[in-house]
C-alpha cells in the first residue's frame, strides 16, 4: 500500500507517527506490527483498521465479538489504547505460561512470535 501510493518508508513514518526504522525492520525480517501501530498505520493511510488487514482488498470478516472490541478501541483515547495493548499483552502472557504447563510445544511458538513482534516494535 504504501509503494502503490509512492510513499518512502520515511513518508510512512512521519505520517503514521513511527520510525523509519521500525518500518525498514518490518521489511527487513519480515515481521508484522502490534495492534496499536496497525492502528496508526490505518489513520495514515486514511483506511479502517480491518481494511488495513484485509487480503486482496477484500475486507475481513469479524465476528460480532470482533467487531465490538474494535469499536471500543476506536473510542479509546491514545493513552488508553496503550494501556489496552499493555493488558491484552499481560493476558497473552499469563495464558502462555498456564499452557506451557500443558502444551509446552504449543506455547513455545506462541512465545516466539509474541517476541518477533515485539522486536519489530522496537526497533
Amino acid at each position: 500500500m504504501r509503494t502503490e501510493r509512492h510513499w518512502t518508508e520515511y513518508e510512512l513514518g512521519k505520517r503514521a507517527d513511527i520510525s523509519q526504522s521500525t518500518i525498514s525492520t518490518w521489511y527487513r525480517k519480515k515481521q508484522l506490527p502490534n495492534l496499536a501501530t496497525l492502528d496508526k498505520l490505518s489513520s495514515a493511510f486514511g483506511i479502517t483498521l480491518s481494511q488495513l488487514v484485509a487480503e486482496d482488498g477484500d475486507l475481513v470478516e469479524l465476528s460480532r465479538e470482533d467487531k465490538e472490541v474494535l469499536n471500543l478501541y476506536q473510542c479509546l483515547t491514545l493513552k488508553q489504547r496503550k494501556l489496552f495493548i499493555k493488558f491484552m499483552d499481560s493476558l497473552i502472557h499469563d495464558q502462555i505460561q498456564e499452557d506451557a504447563e500443558h502444551e509446552p510445544e504449543k506455547c513455545a511458538e506462541a512465545g516466539e512470535d509474541r517476541e518477533n513482534t515485539e522486536d519489530g516494535e522496537k526497533a
